[in-house]
């Protein structure tokens, strides 16, 4: 499964650590994550060369690519969330990942959206979530 890993990248980046352990536990379920730049902490290391315009096209034509969008949405990005509305007008299956203590910060526009899969973490059962996730996610696509 190719997947789109969504986190901000302008914004707040104090969940990097925990955008790493996403990704990296996707690949060990046998998720390839298509978005590697994502976990980069240096961003003009990633696309300090490329302008906006881009940038969105790369990401837009990634959104092609990939299978599902996987998003941690605990910090608010207006870039994630338009990637989450691309995908979901591509037809791709979205998933969105928050911490539990941080629920308030996340749009009712995610919350309340039924097509939107929705997991809610918290460090101690993040695993066990985010691989009951998964797993439903291989089952819908079949």
């Amino acid at each position: 499964m190719k997947v789109y890993f969504a986190a901000p990248m302008r914004g707040a980046r104090t969940g990097s650590h925990i955008y790493r352990l996403i990704c990296r536990f996707l690949e060990e379920q046998g998720c390839t994550i298509i978005t590697p730049h994502v976990l980069e902490d240096d961003f003009e290391k990633v696309e300090g060369f490329m302008d906006d315009e881009e940038i969105f096209k790369r990401d837009a034509s990634l959104l092609d690519e990939c299978d599902v969008l996987v998003a941690e949405v605990s910090s608010p990005s207006t870039g994630v969330g338009v990637e989450i509305g691309l995908a979901r007008c591509k037809g791709k299956p979205v998933l969105c990942l928050y911490r539990k203590e941080e629920k308030s910060r996340v749009s009712a526009l995610i919350l309340g959206d039924p097509d939107i899969m929705k997991v809610e973490y918290t460090l101690d059962n993040f695993y066990e979530e985010l691989r009951g996730a998964i797993e439903r996610l291989k089952t819908r696509k079949k």
